[in-house]
């Protein structure tokens, strides 16, 4: 008889898990480029992405809670589209994950060089692969508590800039304020093309949110715990973000934030806060961590799931004593390995091709997200009432949006690779799953 994953996170543990992948380098750094982009209607960017975000999370709530399986979203893509998008949906998912985790575990050891220049990034790849392989390999609830204490600390510091910011502002000269915004005289200096290219910047911030919907398996208390995790995750991201933007675009001229270093370290050297760049490094190091962490847990449990749905092999779902897939997970480490080749041996584009690969999974995951939950509407279209047309009406206008912005990459130098990786790699997962469905049958 199989054994079954460990129901040992609570709501909290489970926030933190989705803040830690959403939390990091999409806010840190991500945000000077938003910035570049939009100037400061990059707040509108902001908005409408959360918002965007916002009916996504609507839609795991609704399926998750009634179902909670690990892997859930991608269950019900399955269950709802049609087997192959649930087989396309985790492989996709468990590929850009396993991507994540060896840039982020690269990025730490680059962050390390910073007060230890003279020691080779490759130990430090080492150490930290090392430590957090050991916390997966654990039980589950000392992972649940690791990302729920890395998650609080870059929560802290985002408060924190937002309380010293709000601070700062109110003891400037009137007139301040207005000066940065229209730094150049303009509060949409792109027009509406920098807004549409900051949409999509904000949204790879906001990704990772649909991790809660990965560990609904080892949740609690599933159907409660799960509601309440979703909406504390979407309350806290969005009025991070929000407030994080608004106050660097208040304190400084919108055209120095976006000069390609991290806004953060920008506003508190602006502020003289003292050790500033040091301060910013190690919260920089320690959401790369918290990403790198939650990202080993994600893959291993897609995978996991992959196997459960006989779309993978069978040894995947081998647990150990402590109830943890371990094949699942060393197999899942392979993007550290990935990364550093790829790194080492591919031109500098290597990064942005690695980048496209996760930004397209992201979004493509999420427009098989909200499908799905257009099929279970209908399905369940009883318990919803006369809310069931808004509801699906909504995922429409988000699936168009979602569409739209992935064609648009063709046009922004920055994303140039998206769709020219990400088409042929959706593609040889469709024609992948024709093999898998034979020899399953």
């Amino acid at each position: 008889m199989q054994e079954k994953l460990s129901r040992s996170l609570t709501s909290g543990q489970m926030s933190m898990i989705a803040i830690g992948s959403a939390l990091g380098t999409g806010l840190f750094l991500g945000s000077s480029f938003a910035i570049g982009f939009a100037g400061p209607s990059i707040i509108i960017s902001y908005i409408i992405g959360g918002l965007m975000t916002l009916v996504l999370m609507k839609a795991l709530i609704d399926m998750s809670s009634k179902n909670p399986t690990t892997a859930s979203f991608a269950h019900f893509a399955g269950k709802y589209i049609h087997p192959s998008v649930g087989f396309v949906t985790r492989y996709n998912y468990w590929g850009a994950t396993v991507i994540g985790v060896g840039l982020e575990v690269t990025a730490s050891a680059i962050y390390m060089a910073y007060w230890f220049p003279d020691i080779s990034t490759w130990i430090w790849v080492i150490i930290f692969s090392l430590a957090l392989i050991g916390i997966n390999f654990s039980h589950v609830t000392l992972f649940g508590k690791t990302e729920y204490w890395f998650s609080m600390i870059k929560l802290s510091v985002v408060v924190a800039f937002i309380i010293i910011g709000i601070g700062f502002v109110f003891q400037q000269p009137a007139g301040t304020v207005k000066q940065n915004l229209w730094a150049t005289g303009e509060l949409v200096p792109f027009g509406f093309w920098g807004i549409w290219c900051g949409i999509l910047v904000a949204l790879f911030g906001y990704l990772g949110t649909e991790t809660i919907a990965v560990a609904a398996g080892e949740a609690k208390n599933p159907q409660k715990d799960i509601k309440r995790a979703l909406r504390l995750t979407v309350i806290r991201l969005f009025v991070f973000y929000i407030a994080a933007i608004a106050l660097m675009l208040i304190i400084v001229p919108w055209n120095e934030a976006g000069t390609g270093q991290s806004p953060f370290v920008t506003v508190l050297s602006y502020i003289n806060i003292p050790f500033a760049s040091s301060i910013m490094n190690f919260v920089i190091l320690i959401a790369a961590l918290s990403a790198m962490n939650s990202q080993i847990y994600i893959a291993t449990r897609m995978l996991y799931s992959l196997s459960e749905a006989n779309y993978a092999p069978k040894a995947f779902l081998a647990l150990s004593k402590k109830q943890i897939p371990y094949k699942a997970l060393m197999v899942s480490l392979l993007g550290i390995v990935l990364s550093v080749v790829l790194n080492k041996f591919v031109s500098q584009n290597a990064y942005l091709i690695l980048v496209s690969i996760v930004i397209f999974g992201g979004l493509c995951n999420w427009i098989f997200i909200l499908l799905s939950h257009f099929a279970f509407i209908r399905k369940e279209k009883q318990s919803y009432g006369t809310r069931s047309t808004i509801v699906m009406s909504l995922n429409i206008v988000v699936i168009a949006l979602l569409t739209t912005l992935l064609l648009s990459t063709l046009w922004i130098d920055a994303f140039a690779y998206t769709l020219y990786v990400g088409v042929p790699w959706i593609i040889i997962l469709f024609l992948s799953y024709q093999f898998v469905k034979k020899s399953i049958k």
